[in-house]
């Protein structure tokens, strides 16, 4: 699924198609050609869902009007044994810079154990992070700090 979602998010990132045009029929254009691309029916299907799923968390984060800084979160076994260490604490690190904050940790941690990746990484941690950030407008800030650790040529800022 994570092929899928960076194959999406590489293709429509620039025109935003993602973020502003999730109507029916966009998303049949996108399913079919991601298919086209030579994606399984049922991994674009899944994706999809994710996607769906997404905006419904992403507007019951709307109706939360505080959000206390500095909670401390204990990983369940589950996502201990699926997220490496690394990608814990890169989630860890963009939570301590302000990327993240304990709401949307919670978003991008449920949407990386609906990933059907048995292993996640920090590759799949920071598409993750990239596609909750895209599809919350009110962390504009945040989407754009990270695009500044992402594609910043000072590696050492984040790792």
């Amino acid at each position: 699924m994570i092929e899928v979602l960076t194959y999406l998010f590489d293709s429509y990132f620039d025109t935003n198609a993602l973020q502003n045009n999730y109507e029916d029929q966009a998303i049949d254009d996108m399913k079919r050609e991601v298919i086209e691309a030579g994606f399984q029916t049922q991994s674009v299907d899944e994706t999809l869902l994710w996607f769906r799923t997404l905006k419904k968390l992403l507007r019951l984060v709307k109706k939360i009007k505080k959000v206390t800084r500095g909670t401390f979160r204990i990983l369940t076994d589950e996502e201990q044994k699926r997220l490496s260490v690394d990608a814990q604490e890169y989630l860890l690190s963009l939570e301590r810079i302000g990327v993240l904050n304990a709401v949307m940790r919670e978003v991008v941690l449920d949407r990386l154990m609906a990933l059907d990746e048995v292993f996640l990484d920090v590759k799949d941690v920071k598409v993750v992070v990239f596609m909750v950030l895209y599809y919350c407008p009110s962390m504009s800030k945040s989407l754009q700090l990270l695009e500044d650790i992402l594609f910043s040529e000072d590696k050492s800022v984040v790792h």
